[in-house]
């Protein structure tokens, strides 16, 4: 725990671009600047409105790098800051999302992927705009192109200090848990490039595959590249059925000339392992 921290000031964490620390800030500073996570862990228990101490200040712009933005603090927290997704071509950053946090002010990221783990629900709840992944973010070898052989299958893993995982990846991921978009109305844009997003991912140890939700439930929220949803990802390393999906209660969803591709389990040519993707329409 670092001691208390005020003024006007930035706080950078783990700046460099790998093998970075879990880093926990002090949950009573109040300084004004911009917070920083480059690679590892920012581990955060506390956060607040504008004006208000919390781990991240009291005011300033949240930069999330290549690394993993942990929320473990108590469920039904709300933050108004910015978010900025700093992530590198063929890099993600993670949201790893252990109870339930509320983002009001808008995430923001250019380029690379961006991944959601955790069994919180996140609710990116901007009126203005979202916008995860605008350019290519990924290495063709590490992401589901194609799903129809082993070698096209790339098992999700992190990295156990936070860095940013580099199999499994896309241009957008939720791994575990819910994300909830459009509570206020709003944009949201998803893969505007290359790099298909993915609701559920494949892993091979036992008892580790988990659900995965999209949850719209108002606003515009548009994917510009097809749409998988529960790919390889069933439970057949798991002792209870996984189901990931999509629910939607309000708001319009546009994936222009694109697809939903729903299951996609087909690997060396046959149906090798059971998928149960939902979607639930209501309202």
């Amino acid at each position: 725990m670092l001691e208390l921290i005020d003024g006007t000031t930035d706080v950078a964490v783990n700046t460099g671009a790998l093998n970075g620390g879990i880093v926990h800030l002090n949950s009573f500073n109040t300084y004004a600047g911009e917070t920083s996570l480059g690679c590892g862990t920012l581990a955060v228990k506390h956060v607040a409105e504008e004006g208000a101490a919390s781990d991240l200040g009291a005011s300033g712009l949240v930069r999330v790098g290549p690394g993993t933005f942990r929320y473990e603090g108590p469920a039904g927290a709300m933050i108004d800051r910015t978010f900025t997704n700093d992530v590198p071509m063929g890099s993600v950053c993670v949201y790893d999302i252990r109870s339930d946090l509320t983002i009001t002010g808008d995430v923001l990221q250019h380029c690379g992927g961006f991944v959601k783990t955790g069994p919180g629900t996140l609710h990116l709840a901007s009126s203005g705009i979202n916008q995860l992944q605008s350019r290519r973010g990924t290495a063709s070898t590490a992401n589901y192109k194609k799903i129809d052989s082993a070698a096209d299958m790339k098992e999700l893993a992190f990295n156990a200090n936070g860095d940013a995982p580099t199999n499994g990846i896309a241009g957008f991921v939720l791994a575990e848990g819910t994300l909830v978009l459009g509570e206020n109305g709003g944009t949201n844009y998803i893969c505007r490039d290359d790099y298909f997003p993915k609701v559920g991912v494949l892993t091979t140890k036992t008892g580790q595959e988990k659900s995965a939700v999209l949850d719209i439930r108002g606003g515009y929220t548009r994917c510009f590249q097809a749409f998988y949803i529960a790919a390889q990802n069933g439970n057949a390393y798991g002792a209870e059925p996984v189901r990931s999906g999509l629910r939607m209660s309000a708001g319009k969803f546009d994936l222009p000339g694109v697809n939903f591709y729903l299951g996609r389990n087909r690997l060396n040519g046959s149906y090798e392992q059971q998928t149960y993707p939902f979607i639930e329409m209501t309202g």
